[in-house]
């Protein structure tokens, strides 16, 4: 699993440091989406929370783009709402998995969330309640 893992990410030259291996292969790429989806389920309205910030909850802050990822496979943008991740500078993705940016700012936008210049104000709108994942 690792292997087929490792082989996927490095073609987005995304490059895996043997800590970011040690991860995957702890907790395990399944598991690691779930974790993800269950992460995008406590994020309550109108706030937001960055790739970096479910990447530390995961573990590792080194896995956020691991964490872009994943959310840009999301099998329910109903269930698990990725329009809510923003980058650690708030900005919204270009490529958001369930149509575009416009899209994103549309979803951010009917929750009460100011997007300016497609940019989230992150000291108003992001939201740090979440604990870190305990070690299993």
């Amino acid at each position: 699993m690792i292997i087929i893992m490792r082989a996927k990410y490095s073609e987005y030259n995304y490059s895996l440091n043997p800590g970011v291996i040690e991860i995957l292969t702890k907790i395990g790429a399944k598991l690691m989406k779930n974790k993800v989806y269950e992460y995008l389920q406590t994020i309550p309205k109108a706030k937001v929370v960055t790739y970096k910030q479910i990447a530390e909850y995961l573990g590792n802050e080194k896995l956020a783009r691991i964490v872009g990822n994943i959310l840009h496979n999301n099998p329910d943008e109903y269930k698990y709402p990725c329009y809510k991740v923003v980058n650690s500078k708030g900005k919204l993705s270009k490529n958001f998995a369930f149509g575009g940016i416009e899209k994103q700012k549309e979803k951010l936008e009917a929750e009460g969330i100011e997007v300016t210049n497609y940019c989230v104000d992150l000291k108003k709108y992001q939201h740090t309640c979440i604990e870190k994942r305990k070690e299993q």
